[in-house]
């Protein structure tokens, strides 16, 4: 439908890992599940016609991301290889150039867009773990994945609150770094980039993104005990295995703090699991 090389990238990876999940359901079945429960009066149907956006935009929502990674990539490669020397002494005439090379502003500008897309990735976590968790839009699951003794148990619902608030953070902190140019030493610098505050910036920016998919796929194991992980597809239930691997299914409330940790060092060394759509070795979509 579009071209964006993202966007088709990223749809080719969800088709290809959700290939054979038995949760998954395709428009035309549920068209015709819909149709049968219809009759001549106005009447709601036991499911929604689509997915929100946070599920079914997902392509135009990363895609994005990927595509601003590989003009960022290209953007710090040519800085790496270029010189930022002032002045600029060529070698072999001795000539002297004083053309500002040391300007950090492709730098700075780069950064703004690696963390406006960092945080973008943060909100569509925290929509997904907050229809996982609200009970007005989870589809049945038990409020804040608490099943066991619910009532006198918090379950997920600290961790959300932490989680909020991380998210919210990196929205107040991905506004950009490079249009905050003020004069310097007497004007001698008037403009400037800020890039060191940029990337000082979006390093925060990072980490919190990190813990947000760190307790998105913290949340989607118990949901997807309760719905049934023999349902899942091959690539799902992997990421699935090796997530309880290290984090059990609570059936108490805990400290999650060394379990978060546990999450984070997961995804950092996450294995990669290979997409049978496009015949490449590509990480787990977040």
């Amino acid at each position: 439908m579009k071209a964006h090389a993202g966007q088709r990238h990223l749809a080719a990876q969800l088709w290809g890992l959700l290939a054979d999940s038995r949760l998954v359901m395709e428009d035309d079945a549920l068209g015709f599940a819909l149709m049968a429960q219809c009759d001549a009066t106005p009447s709601s149907c036991s499911d929604a016609n689509k997915d929100s956006c946070g599920l079914r935009c997902t392509p135009r929502i990363l895609g994005p991301l990927l595509d601003s990674l590989d003009s960022i990539e290209m953007t710090v490669e040519h800085e790496l290889n270029s010189t930022s020397d002032n002045p600029v002494i060529h070698p072999e005439t001795g000539e002297v150039f004083h053309g500002g090379y040391f300007y950090g502003q492709y730098i700075s500008m780069a950064i703004d867009r690696l963390a406006i897309a960092l945080t973008t990735l943060s909100n569509l976590a925290d929509r997904r773990i907050d229809r996982m968790l609200s009970p007005h839009y989870n589809a049945g699951l038990p409020c804040f994945l608490c099943r066991d003794t619910s009532g006198i148990r918090l379950g997920l619902m600290a961790d959300n609150s932490w989680q909020m608030s991380v998210a919210a953070e990196s929205r107040l902190l991905c506004h950009p770094t490079s249009t905050q140019t003020l004069a310097s030493t007497g004007g001698f610098q008037d403009h400037v980039s800020l890039s060191l505050v940029a990337a000082r910036r979006c390093q925060q920016i990072l980490g919190s993104a990190a813990y947000l998919v760190d307790f998105k796929m913290i949340c989607g194991c118990p949901a997807a005990d309760l719905r049934g992980a023999d349902l899942l597809s091959s690539g799902s239930r992997r990421l699935w295995e090796l997530v309880r691997l290290r984090i059990p299914y609570l059936n108490e409330d805990v400290i999650m703090t060394s379990l978060i940790e546990d999450a984070q060092a997961l995804l950092i060394n996450l294995p990669t699991i290979t997409d049978r759509t496009r015949g490449e070795s590509a990480r787990v979509v977040a």
